[in-house]
């Protein structure tokens, strides 16, 4: 007589709330995901009998698993043509500049004048030193300046963007490989391998 054992399934019957704390990114469907984790988990033992601490232990599996399942939804998500073994985009920027300044110093001019008178001597035939004969005098003063500055900046800057999009087959896989190389990845289903990663943790694999 064998002895009774308890399941997942079991326990799931039990308490339907056993994976309500499972946590899952975006892109995997939770009610697609539970019933299969049960097929799997089938008439195996559980690990952890007592169902508190199994609650626990889900949560906690979900979490640690978190990012590799994330990963797996962008790897599946990736678009890309399976026939296309070269793929390559090239994106880059010139940038030129140039910068001229151009600039005249301040500078500034003075000009002073002031009174002074200008006389004209002449001798007489009969005199030993000159007399004056004409004399003209002016007084007055005056004063000019002026100051003059200028700047002239000049910026420039000039940007070529250079975009790049390589692809095709390049010749090192037959396409008719290639097409059967893509048609098996497909048939990698994420949800059988989510529950095959759940039911290595949480059951005794004994047929």
């Amino acid at each position: 007589m064998s002895s009774a054992k308890l399941t997942m399934i079991g326990l799931y019957n039990f308490d339907p709330t056993l994976f309500d704390d499972i946590s899952l990114p975006s892109g995997i469907n939770k009610d697609i995901l539970i019933p299969e984790i049960l097929r799997q988990c089938g008439e195996f033992e559980i690990l952890y009998p007592n169902l508190d601490f199994l609650k626990f232990m889900i949560s906690n599996w979900s979490e640690k698993h978190y990012r590799t399942f994330e990963k797996w939804v962008e790897g599946l998500s990736e678009e890309f043509n399976p026939l296309h073994n070269y793929d390559r985009h090239e994106v880059y920027t010139d940038t030129h500049k140039s910068k001229d300044d151009e600039s005249s110093s301040s500078h500034s001019t003075t000009s002073t004048s002031s009174g002074g008178s200008v006389n004209r001597n002449v001798a007489a035939y009969d005199a030993s030193s000159l007399q004056p004969k004409e004399g003209e005098t002016s007084t007055g003063t005056g004063s000019g300046s002026g100051d003059s500055s200028g700047s002239i900046n000049r910026t420039g800057e000039v940007s070529i963007t250079h975009e790049a999009h390589l692809f095709g087959n390049i010749g090192v896989t037959q396409s008719t490989e290639m097409l059967m190389s893509f048609l098996e990845a497909e048939r990698w289903n994420i949800y059988e391998h989510i529950a095959e990663l759940f039911v290595d943790e949480f059951c005794i694999r004994i047929y």
